[in-house]
């Protein structure tokens, strides 16, 4: 083989291989960055469904608090001298 055809594959080769290597990185990286992505999807979802929880609550405790006020203030028109 012609010596320039020597030198062109062995830059080939030397390229190759150095895209190899980049390309191992990158899929490590995606890698850890697609772990990273679950595990903040299942925190998110867990504090999501905790603040579901304590919306739920509060508004239970005000409905609770709006029941008792209207009848205090039943009791208050009820009980008034006429």
């Amino acid at each position: 083989m012609p010596s320039e055809i020597v030198v062109a594959m062995q830059i080939l080769e030397k390229k190759l291989s150095e895209m190899t290597t980049k390309l191992e990185v990158v899929s490590g990286t995606i890698s850890t960055l697609n772990n990273q992505l679950q595990q903040a999807s299942t925190v998110t979802s867990k504090h999501t469904a905790a603040l579901v929880k304590w919306t739920k609550v509060l508004a239970f405790v005000t409905a609770a608090y709006a029941a008792s006020t209207l009848g205090m203030l039943l009791v208050m028109l009820f009980r008034s001298p006429r």
